[in-house]
Formats: structure tokens, C-alpha cells, sequence
């Protein structure tokens, strides 16, 4: 039984720290290589209008200081595995970053009215 078949949504988070030294992702890394978040896994949904959402930030590619410190600590099959993306892949990412952000606008709010609350 597929798990994913008919979700409505599908939900990653980072597998590392990114104030962290790189090597600190790579048990992370290990851990949940088996379950990117990619186009196949959106296939397997055979929804047509399933969505991807994700707390952010996100290392959807390695176009930023920690994904090439990460880059440069890994051996080279995980190097070539994560340069599509670690916990979702950069295309993925790119067709759903408009339902990505406005999860995280929305969690900004909701923490400011915490804020609010608590003060």
C-alpha cells in the first residue's frame, strides 16, 4: 500500500541545522535520504492538485554558504545525491515556493499575536 496515494498535501522540514557546522548534517542526512520529497514522490500522490509545504528554511539547493560548506564536507555520492536538494528538490520546491511562503507569513503572524498575548 502506497501511503502517499490521494494525500492533499505533503510536509518536510531541514534534516540539519543551518547555524550548525556542516558535518552536524550528516547523521540527518543518513537518517532520511530514503524519503526526499521529489517529483516521484508527487507522482505516487496521483493527485494532480497535491501541494508541498515546508517550514523553512529550506536547503532545496546548495546555492547558499551552508549547502557549499556541506557540500565540500561530504563524500561524493551524497554530494551528487544532495545537489538536487536534501529534504525536497529544488524543482519541487520552485513549483510550490508560493504555498511555502505563505505557510511561513502566516506562522509569522501567529507568533506575533503569541507575542502580543504573552506581553
Amino acid at each position: 500500500m502506497d501511503r502517499v496515494k490521494g494525500a492533499d498535501v505533503i510536509s518536510t522540514e531541514n534534516w540539519g541545522d543551518f547555524t550548525a557546522p556542516a558535518e552536524t548534517w550528516i547523521p540527518g542526512i543518513a537518517k532520511y535520504r530514503a524519503y526526499p520529497v521529489n517529483q516521484a514522490l508527487i507522482d505516487r500522490t496521483e493527485n494532480p492538485d497535491v501541494f508541498v509545504i515546508h517550514m523553512l528554511p529550506s536547503s532545496h539547493n546548495c546555492d547558499h554558504s551552508a549547502g557549499k560548506e556541506l557540500m565540500s564536507a561530504l563524500d561524493a555520492p551524497t554530494a551528487e545525491f544532495i545537489s538536487h536538494g536534501l529534504e525536497v528538490t529544488d524543482d519541487v520546491f520552485e513549483a510550490n515556493s508560493s504555498v511555502i511562503f505563505r505557510e511561513a507569513e502566516n506562522r509569522q503572524h501567529t507568533i506575533k499575536a503569541v507575542m502580543a498575548a504573552l506581553l
